[in-house]
């Protein structure tokens, strides 16, 4: 029980891991986006 308990928490920090990294490469492109049309 307490080593299925490890393997969902490993899953849930990758997959939160995944979502913050997509996260951050969604506000890149938008502030280069948003740099573009101002200038």
């Amino acid at each position: 029980m307490v080593f299925q308990q490890v393997n969902l928490t490993i899953a849930y920090a990758g997959c939160r891991k995944a979502a913050i990294t997509e996260l951050d490469s969604a506000i890149g492109r938008w502030q280069i986006i948003l740099s573009d049309t101002i200038n």
